[in-house]
């Protein structure tokens, strides 16, 4: 592929990655009950360090579901600190009450373990989760989330993967209640979570 063709088919990824987060973001921003939710999310089983997690074993408590992988150079690791700062603002009996996830999108770099050690760098509650390609493409396709390996023959295995980097927050009842974007702040996750928890 010569760079024109990469970089029109970065141009069209990134429009694309534009209006489903316009689309999601109007859903998730109307006030009440909205039927968009439930066609967004939805349960899952992936594995971890410690066994298969399914989001139905967190029912009745709050769950931050983030996608990316161990070897994100910026956003994850961004994302995943102003969570820990969130999470570091919450009473106890509110922390009790909130899970987060990591789920990879590069399945082939990132075991079970790594993740766990990954995770557990920024919060001791967090889970890292992985599978198969077709199953990390199937839980990314119920959260509206794209991604893909960034093909450079010269990276060899430290290539990168392009992904939407959206921090999404499930209620109690395992519906997605609303959503994070990259860039927010410890605070903003804060609000999010404690409104959840109020729902």
């Amino acid at each position: 592929m010569n760079q024109s063709m990469k970089y029109r088919a970065a141009v069209a990824l990134f429009l694309l990655m534009v209006v489903i987060v316009a689309g999601v973001g109007y859903l998730l921003g109307q006030k009440g009950p909205v039927e968009g939710f439930k066609k967004i999310g939805g349960e899952f089983v992936l594995q971890s360090a410690a066994g298969p997690v399914a989001l139905s074993d967190f029912r009745g408590k709050v769950v931050l579901i983030s996608f990316g992988y161990t070897f994100c150079p910026d956003v994850c690791p961004t994302s995943l600190a102003a969570i820990t700062g969130g999470l570091n603002q919450l009473a106890p009996e509110e922390l009790a009450q909130v899970k987060t996830i990591l789920v990879s999108v590069d399945p082939d770099r990132d075991t079970p373990k790594k993740l766990a050690e990954y995770v557990k760098f920024f919060h001791p509650s967090m889970v890292g989760l992985t599978g198969s390609h077709e199953e990390i493409a199937r839980v990314a396709k119920q959260y509206v989330v794209l991604y893909r390996k960034v093909e450079d023959p010269e990276a060899g295995e430290y290539y990168s993967v392009d992904h939407s980097s959206t921090t999404f927050v499930i209620g109690r009842d395992s519906v997605v209640r609303s959503f994070v974007q990259h860039g927010a702040t410890p605070d903003e996750f804060v609000s999010a979570i404690r409104t959840a928890l109020l729902d």
